[in-house]
């Protein structure tokens, strides 16, 4: 219980030697003291408590200086207090399989939401209401799901479940799914719906070769001129990978033919474009170039990836259209020389060979510079385009210039007066027309 001298005075009049002076209360009286208070207040109807807390919220915006808001010192008003509360308490209810309804990143924006202004959270409360519904997901498609940590993981829709380091998924249960949305595994742990891009398909291929990075197959599709409808050759099949993205990008109404010498290669790279789904627009055909041909004509481009291209570069150029680009990828510096002579010799001209580099970035607002490590040299790039030369073909003569044209008439005076002295020997006269 409290002493009697700091009883009988409020406590605003305590000064700080009594504060230290005054006996200290045991918890359980301090308890108890609050509870024999509260039994014994008489009850205040609800609307007495309102005006009190506003006369409450009125002392203490004067007692600051602000004009009847205390939301100056959070940067909410409030009503928008209130409201976000309100979104907190909706978003943290769970559905009526247990599943809460909104995700965690929601959840912990809107309990931020104390320093954001009235307009912010609004749009950030109404952005889940708002976004299209998305492509849905069929059973087969694949989905790439995404942690709260950022591991990737590849699966297809339908049967079964996926385990993950935060608890199991159903995979039954992204049929019908949106991409883009969150699933929850059974410990309750979002997990992101990603729609894999051809980037993602051809880093996940099943490969038993070396592949085609991303790095240079942007570029190999851009020089070739690849597009919808296009028809183009290639050589070297290896895991498919180049072959996958070639495929993409000529659309269903252009074709791939590919040629591959290794029947486990071959067999490979079928099994990669019909997981994809893209084996329909492309011909594999399992065949030895260095004794066999090529059985298309008029192919809008052509690649090459092969060990020794200089010995099936003159069955390639039959099979090229006039005007169409041929990519060779080579890895060693050798083979670009090799290759260069070869073209000398073939109807070729716009002759370029390239290197390209790719280097990511840490993913750091605060301390944003590039990784630690990079992919350097993948292979050597040429690109050259097809024509047909000009038969019996003459340069032109070229005039002389003026400089030349003087000295050539210094060298002819010279040269007339040396025929003048040897003419005064008795020797045959040389006239100036002839020296000219």
């Amino acid at each position: 219980m409290e002493s009697s001298s700091s009883q009988d005075r409020p406590l605003t009049h305590v000064t700080g030697d009594e504060a230290l002076e005054a006996p200290l209360t045991p918890t359980g009286e301090l308890e108890a003291t609050a509870a024999d208070e509260a039994l014994e207040a008489p009850l205040t109807p609800t609307g007495e408590l309102e005006a009190t807390a506003a006369d409450a919220t009125g002392t203490v915006a004067d007692a600051t200086g602000t004009e009847g808001n205390v939301a100056d010192a959070t940067g909410t008003e409030g009503d928008d207090l209130h409201a976000a509360m309100g979104e907190l308490e909706q978003v943290s209810q769970p559905d009526a399989t247990g599943t809460p309804v909104g995700t965690l990143e929601q959840t912990s924006l809107l309990l931020d939401g104390a320093g954001l202004s009235a307009g912010t959270l609004e749009a950030i409360s109404s952005l889940p209401d708002d976004a299209p519904p998305g492509i849905e997901i069929k059973e087969g498609d694949f989905v790439i799901l995404l942690t709260e940590d950022n591991k990737r993981i590849t699966v297809r829709a339908g049967q079964g479940s996926k385990g993950t380091h935060f608890g199991e998924l159903s995979l039954t249960k992204l049929v019908g799914m949106c991409y883009g949305r969150a699933a929850y595994t059974n410990m309750r742990r979002p997990v992101y719906l990603l729609r894999p891009t051809l980037q993602d398909h051809i880093m996940t291929l099943k490969r038993i070769t070396q592949i085609i990075y991303p790095k240079d197959i942007g570029t190999i599709l851009l020089k070739l001129g690849i597009g919808q409808g296009s028809r183009v050759l290639e050589c070297g099949t290896g895991s498919g990978a180049l072959t996958l993205a070639l495929a993409w990008a000529v659309g269903p109404t252009g074709r791939i033919f590919t040629y591959e010498r290794e029947k486990a290669f071959h067999e490979r790279a079928r099994y990669n474009l019909t997981r994809v789904g893209l084996v329909d627009r492309v011909e594999l055909k399992h065949r030895d170039l260095a004794t066999d041909m090529f059985d298309e004509r008029g192919v809008d481009a052509a690649f090459l990836d092969v060990r020794e291209p200089p010995e099936i570069l003159h069955k390639m150029t039959a099979c090229l259209s006039p005007g169409g680009v041929l990519g060779f990828l080579l890895p060693t510096a050798n083979q670009v020389s090799d290759v260069l002579l070869a073209l000398e010799k073939a109807p070729y001209v716009d002759t370029e060979v390239m290197e390209t580099f790719f280097r990511k970035y840490k993913v750091n607002a605060a301390r944003l510079r590039p990784e630690d490590r990079m992919i350097g040299h993948t292979g050597y790039l040429v690109f050259t385009r097809r024509i047909v030369p000009v038969a019996d073909f003459t340069p032109p003569v070229r005039k002389p210039k003026a400089a030349k044209i003087a000295a050539d008439a210094s060298n002819g005076e010279a040269l007339a007066v040396e025929a003048e002295k040897t003419g005064a020997d008795g020797l045959e006269d040389v006239t100036e027309d002839q020296l000219v």
